[in-house]
C-alpha cells in the first residue's frame, strides 16, 4: 500500500513539473516587446558608453566650492532641474544651460576637478594691458571676467569668483575635430548672492582661451 502511494506521488510530481515546462515554452512573446527589449538594451550600452567619468581630485572646502561641486556634477549629467536651481536666473545662464542639455561636443570620457580657489577682486576686475609686436594693444590678464558690463543688469550683496582647473580626456575620434580637445583648462565661476538671506547662485562663467590655443598646438604639432 505504501508502495503503491509513494509511485503515485511520484507520478503526479512528474506531471507537474511537465505540464510546468510545456506552459513555459508555450508562452507566446511578442515581436514588438522582443524589439523594445532590444531596443531598450541598445539604448542603455550607449548611454553607458557616452557617460563621463567624473573624478574630483579635491575636496570642497567651503559652501561656494559645494555649490560648484554640485553644479559640475549637474553638467555631466545633464539633470536641468538641478542646473535650473543653481543658475541665477537670466538670459546668460538660460543659455548656459541649454548648452549642456544639448552639448556640441561628444562627451568627454573622463572629467578630472583638481582644484578650486578664490580670486581675488582685482584678480578679476583689472585688465593687464600689453603691446603686441606689430603694436596692437591686448590684455595679457587670462584671469579678467571679460563680460563685466553684466553686473550692472542684477543688484547683488556679495560676489565672489572662482576658478577650478580640470582635466578632460576624448575619445580619439572627438580629439581629432573637436575645438576644446583634450588637456587641461581653468574655468572661471561668478558667484552672487542677491541679497543676505539668498543663498549662492552661479551668475556667470568664462575661461581661459590661452590654455585652448596650447592644448590645440599640443595634438596638432606642425
Amino acid at each position: 500500500m505504501k508502495r503503491t502511494i509513494i509511485i503515485i506521488i511520484i507520478s503526479l510530481s512528474t506531471l507537474v513539473s511537465c505540464s510546468s515546462n510545456i506552459k513555459e515554452t508555450n508562452i507566446p512573446i511578442s515581436e514588438d516587446v522582443k524589439l523594445e527589449s532590444t531596443s531598450a538594451q541598445k539604448e542603455t550600452l550607449e548611454k553607458e558608453k557616452s557617460q563621463t567619468k567624473l573624478v574630483f581630485k579635491y575636496t570642497a572646502n567651503n559652501e561656494q566650492e559645494k555649490l560648484l561641486q554640485d553644479l559640475i556634477v549637474a553638467q555631466v549629467n545633464q539633470n536641468k532641474t538641478k542646473l535650473t536651481s543653481i543658475y541665477y536666473p537670466s538670459e546668460v545662464t538660460k543659455s548656459e544651460i541649454d548648452m549642456y542639455m544639448n552639448p556640441n561636443e561628444k562627451a568627454a570620457v573622463e572629467k578630472d576637478i583638481l582644484k578650486m580657489w578664490n580670486l581675488r577682486e582685482d584678480q578679476w576686475r583689472n585688465q593687464i594691458m600689453a603691446k603686441g609686436p606689430s603694436g596692437e594693444s591686448y590684455n595679457e590678464n587670462t584671469l579678467y571676467y571679460p563680460y563685466q558690463e553684466r553686473l550692472k543688469t542684477v543688484n547683488y550683496n556679495e560676489i565672489k569668483v572662482i576658478a577650478v582647473d580640470t582635466f578632460k580626456q576624448l575619445t580619439k575620434e572627438a580629439d581629432m575635430v573637436s575645438q576644446f580637445p583634450s588637456g587641461n583648462y581653468t574655468f572661471f565661476y561668478v558667484l552672487i548672492k542677491p541679497d543676505n538671506t539668498s543663498s549662492w547662485q552661479v551668475f556667470d562663467e568664462y575661461f581661459d582661451f590661452t590654455q585652448n590655443i596650447t592644448n590645440f598646438l599640443k595634438k596638432h604639432p606642425k
